[in-house]
C-alpha cells in the first residue's frame, strides 16, 4: 500500500482528533544516497486534520526556485491536497511551504519582463 492509500484509510477509518497528523517522508536514508544536486526537493509532507474538518498541509522542500519552480509546485500541492481531501470526504484547508534554501534562478532581465 502507498502512502497516498494509507492517508486516505485512515482519514476515512479514524476517529477525528485535533492531534492528528499524518506524515509522508519522501526521503529515506536507507535507500536515497546523499545528492549534490537534482533529485526530490519535497521531502516531506504533514496532514493536519482540524477539528472543523478541514485538512492542512505542510511542507519542507530542501531547495526551491522562487522564479522557475515554485508556483508550479504550489498548483501541484493544491491539487493533491484537493485529491486527498476529495477521497476522504473533507475540506481543503491552509498550505503552509517551509523551504530550507529558497533562491531565484533568474537574471535581471527576466524579473523586469515578469512584472512588466
Amino acid at each position: 500500500m502507498n502512502q497516498l492509500d494509507r492517508v486516505v484509510e485512515k482519514l476515512n477509518t479514524w476517529p477525528q482528533r485535533s492531534t492528528t497528523g499524518l506524515v509522508f517522508h519522501l526521503s529515506s536514508p536507507a535507500f536515497d544516497a546523499p545528492r549534490t544536486r537534482g533529485g526530490p526537493c519535497l521531502q516531506f509532507v504533514e496532514i493536519l486534520w482540524n477539528a472543523n474538518d478541514t485538512l492542512d498541509f505542510v511542507v519542507v522542500y530542501r531547495n526551491h526556485d522562487f522564479f522557475n519552480k515554485v508556483l508550479g509546485n504550489y498548483v501541484g500541492l493544491g491539487r493533491l491536497l484537493k485529491f486527498i481531501c476529495t477521497e476522504s470526504g473533507k475540506q481543503p484547508g491552509k498550505l503552509v511551504c517551509h523551504s530550507v534554501h529558497a533562491y531565484r534562478d533568474s537574471t535581471q532581465q527576466q524579473l523586469r519582463a515578469l512584472i512588466q
